[in-house]
């Protein structure tokens, strides 16, 4: 959960944003950045209640 959703940020911080051409495809990234922030906050405080 929280390896996928970091891999996820690390794409879109350096691979997928950067190469964006027009301005709604980059409002859409950042919009789902957000997301991907929250859900990777969510699974960090998650995570230790899932190795027990």
């Amino acid at each position: 959960m929280v390896e996928g959703h970091t891999e996820a940020l690390e794409m879109i911080d350096n691979k997928v944003l950067n190469t964006a051409s027009n301005d709604a495809l980059k409002n859409h990234l950042n919009e789902t950045r957000g997301t991907v922030i929250q859900h990777l906050e969510m699974g960090k405080k998650l995570q230790p209640s899932l190795e027990r």
